[in-house]
């Protein structure tokens, strides 16, 4: 995919031939990685060191880079390398990782390879968005090419442009906070769109949330929430307390105490939350309210506290403030609010403790009903207060509170949770103290779905509160599975052939299959028209699908070259073979690289699952100490001897009477050779790898109502084989 078009790569010494991403494990990395192949043209083999004024150039432009340890495992190690002498490849390749860094984006992992062309280098490094990882590989190449031509460039134009990209790309907090700690617990995750979408676990197993909205919320529970008025009325009948409110259809009258008011509906594109206190002279309803309802809630000065619930207990608590800059007489609002982003606390968007104060249009209603502008110069001593949405986006501040609730409190906001149907809520009670019970005056003030997850996992103040964690025992506790089997096959035959004997053998085992090979991709009994079956996308559709409870994939060279796995783990992973000649054709430099990323898919295995590898073949041996998970190896040959075999892995091997598999030093005949036809064999008379691995798996995935040993026989003594 071709992405960021509108940021151009300088013309130059240095120039790239090709650039992609590949977004799962691949030859290079167990992660993604953004690959870009340079060509250094008449700076091939010319080291930096011999390029007179380059590394006094990249101190000045980036003098962060002297954090970079490379090689050399310690502080300044880049900078030794560029003073000894490196290649340019090696240059862009630190300069892509430094500019993602500086843009909020952490990354440390790259390398830099030679390949079949001279000259010609693939620079591999990680990124967190691919959009940005494209950018900063294309920028770093444009800082290099900007010295080699003696041009300028603008490095700080650079790190507005990533962090645009951070902010509009990258998953809100609440949703990362998701995605780390899926990963930690070995959950497969999909992104399901460009904001904050996520399926969590696979198949039958999966959950779709939206940061921290689940599937489990209904539309009702959500109306029921986004109408204020509604959702406080369902608990004042309940004897819950809630903050004393009024609605108005008008303007709103003349009051003695502070206050709060919002729309009664939450949702619309211009909802704004304003402070109101006596001293306001002008009670015109804001523009933004025209023709809708308010609510007026009688804050005063009354603390706010968000109780996050998760599956009806409470799970963090946390103290909501706005922003409150102080005049000094001198500056306008514009200024005081310049002033107070300059707190090292303060980042752009959401990432950060605190985000920056905007001037949005929350803020410039809000001064309006003091008859300010954002050009007015405030009294000395005074505060302007923004934010009555308190929303840490817009730049309120967070403090988490760790000391212990009254019962009273847990016992009322449990029973909110459950009235109102939500598992996953945020409630902003106004009180002084949770350590109390409710007091007059006190009460719920609003009752949130999809709350955020930030203000407890990053507070401006206070400990830190793992709310991310209790999330996910809420959505899958530890007896419950998370991921449905998947068997991935690679090799360079055989693999139809394969996946055509399990779909046999798992007919009745598992009746809604997800089955992706050359002849077929269906999900349970339908099967999709598709003029190319094999390919990463339709693997993502299939595992997204709720429905499957097995899915067996093919997973071709092209994947593992062009995307990289299109999945984090699978149960069992098979390695048949790999063929010498292909080995150019993707791009390798010998036979044994093809193999290596051929490889990948046995090494994506989860902790107590297979890989089953063609012992016969010794570029498939090769590569087996790679592998973490115990192996099942196959061989035609007698008894054969594995360098490479761990004391744990097992072996099904064929003798000249029986196929025999042979566990813990424990043998057992398995079938007599001459029960398996001869069209599923070789001229010489060998039995396919397709044929063992599929007796392997078998054996991994015993069937109780008929051994699946008896189901292959029955198919392969019936069927012709397919070896593609």
């Amino acid at each position: 995919m071709i992405v960021n078009k509108e940021y151009q790569i300088l013309d130059g010494p240095v120039k790239v031939e090709q650039y992609k991403i590949l977004h799962g494990a691949n030859y290079f990395s167990g992660g993604p990685v953004a690959l870009f192949s340079i060509n250094l043209g008449e700076y091939d083999e010319v080291f930096t060191n011999d390029i007179p004024g380059f590394f006094e150039y990249l101190q000045e432009k980036l003098p962060s880079l002297i954090e970079h340890h490379c090689s050399e495992g310690v502080r300044g190690g880049f900078y030794t390398r560029l003073q000894k002498g490196t290649l340019l490849g090696h240059v862009m390749e630190h300069l892509a990782i430094e500019l993602q860094n500086l843009a909020g984006m952490s990354v440390n992992y790259g390398k830099t390879r030679s390949t079949l062309k001279e000259a010609v280098y693939n620079v591999i490094f990680r990124f967190r968005d691919e959009e940005a990882g494209i950018l900063a590989g294309k920028a770093a190449l444009n800082i290099i090419n900007s010295f080699l031509n003696k041009t300028d460039i603008d490095i700080e134009k650079i790190l507005q442009s990533l962090i645009e990209l951070r902010e509009d790309r990258l998953p809100g907090p609440t949703t990362q906070s998701i995605i780390d700690e899926a990963e930690f617990r070995n959950i497969p995750w999909q992104r399901l769109d460009d904001n904050n979408l996520i399926q969590l676990g696979s198949g039958k197993y999966s959950k779709k949330v939206r940061a921290s909205l689940t599937q489990n919320t209904s539309a009702m529970a959500s109306d029921t929430a986004l109408d204020r008025a509604l959702c406080l009325k369902f608990l004042k009948e309940a004897e819950i307390p809630i903050l004393p409110y009024s609605i108005f259809e008008e303007n709103i009258p003349t009051l003695t105490a502070n206050g709060v008011y919002m729309p009664r509906y939450r949702g619309g594109t211009n909802d704004i939350s304003l402070f109101l206190d006596s001293s306001a002279l002008n009670r015109a309803k804001p523009k933004a309210y025209q023709n809708r309802e308010l609510i007026c809630f009688d804050q005063k000065e009354i603390p706010v506290w968000r109780f996050l619930m998760i599956n009806h207990k409470i799970a963090g608590v946390c103290q909501l403030n706005p922003a409150r800059p102080e005049a000094d007489g001198k500056m306008n609002i514009r200024e005081l609010i310049a002033k107070e982003n300059k707190n090292p606390l303060r980042e752009p968007g959401d990432k950060g403790a605190l985000s920056y104060i905007s001037e949005d249009l929350e803020l410039l209603e809000q001064i309006a009903r003091w008859n300010f502008s954002v050009y007015s110069i405030p009294k000395e001593g005074s505060t302007i207060l923004t934010g009555a949405s308190l929303n840490p986006s817009s730049g309120s501040s967070t403090k988490t509170f760790s000391g212990k609730i009254h019962p009273k409190i847990k016992e009322k906001l449990e029973k909110s949770s459950r009235i109102l149907n939500i598992d996953i809520a945020g409630i902003d009670i106004c009180m002084e103290n949770p350590a109390n019970d409710f007091k007059d005056g006190e009460g719920i003030r609003e009752v949130f779905i999809s709350p955020d997850f930030r203000m407890h996992l990053n507070p401006a103040e206070g400990e830190v509160q793992n709310v991310t964690q209790k999330f996910l025992q809420h959505l899958f506790p530890a007896t419950q599975e998370n991921r449905i089997p998947l068997i991935a096959v690679s090799g360079s035959k055989g693999k139809t052939s394969f996946i055509r004997i399990l779909e046999h053998l798992f007919t009745d085992q598992y009746p809604e299959k997800g089955i992706m090979s050359s002849h077929n991709f269906s999900i349970g009994q339908y099967s999709f028209e598709k003029e190319e079956k094999v390919s990463a996308g339709n693997l993502k559709i299939l595992l997204r699908d709720p429905g499957i409870d097995i899915a067996i994939a093919e997973i071709s060279n092209e994947i593992l070259t062009e995307y990289g796995l299109p999945y984090d783990m699978a149960n069992c992973a098979v390695f048949l073979n790999s063929n010498p000649d292909d080995a150019e054709k993707f791009g390798f430099h010998c036979p044994e690289d093809l193999a290596y990323c051929q490889h990948v898919v046995a090494e994506q295995v989860i902790k107590n699952g297979f890989s089953i590898l063609n012992a016969d073949d010794e570029l498939v041996a090769e590569n087996a100490d790679m592998t973490d998970v115990p192996v099942i190896w196959i061989s035609s040959r007698n008894a054969p001897e594995i360098e490479k075999r761990k004391p744990e892995d097992m072996l099904l091997y064929c003798t000249p009477e029986f196929i025999v598999f042979e566990k813990n030093k424990q043998q057992e005949n398995i079938v007599r050779i001459s029960e398996i036809p001869e069209y599923w064999r070789s001229e010489e008379g060998v039995i396919y790898e397709s044929v063992l691995a599929a007796i392997a798996i078998s054996i991994l995935y015993p069937n109780e109502e008929k051994s699946g040993l008896s189901r292959i026989l029955d198919f392969i003594k019936q069927s012709k084989a397919w070896i593609i």
